[in-house]
């Protein structure tokens, strides 16, 4: 079986090993240890860490990865699976929702007057200042 250290896995998938030392201190991805105390990682902790990054792209919060992460480790029960549906299902309308905005900020973003080599910003700033204030009115009000 294959194992690593903590520079090798932290390289492996492109974060610093501060950050997965910081990962293990919060108990969010438990290293094996050697005898000697230094930690290694194998093929598990690889998914497990690959689980971990793809969650916090998902705007998930460490809070949320290290439960996921705690329910993945125990048995399955009913309890488990009900509040892992519930935290899955707000994060699913949360993506979703982030979405709308980011489509809708894109398409605003295209109506935009360019500033081009003999216009200066005001000449935009009214355009400018009403698309800040529409982005910032529909993300107020989905919970922002």
């Amino acid at each position: 079986m294959e194992q690593w250290t903590v520079k090798e896995m932290a390289a492996c998938v492109g974060i610093r090993a501060d950050t997965l030392r910081y990962y293990e201190k919060n108990k969010i991805i438990v290293p094996d240890r050697l005898e000697n105390g230094y930690r290694v990682y194998n093929a598990q902790h690889l998914l497990e860490l690959k689980f971990i990054l793809v969650m916090k792209y998902a705007r998930f919060s460490l809070a949320e990865i290290k439960l996921m992460m705690e329910w993945l480790r125990s048995e399955p029960s009913v309890t488990c699976n009900t509040t892992s549906k519930e935290l899955l299902a707000l994060k699913a309308a949360e993506i979703k929702q982030t979405i709308a905005h980011y489509t809708k900020i894109a398409a605003l973003l295209e109506e935009l007057p360019q500033i081009d080599d003999v216009q200066d910003y005001s000449t935009v700033q009214k355009d400018v200042n009403t698309f800040v204030e529409h982005i910032f009115t529909d993300i107020r009000k989905d919970g922002f």
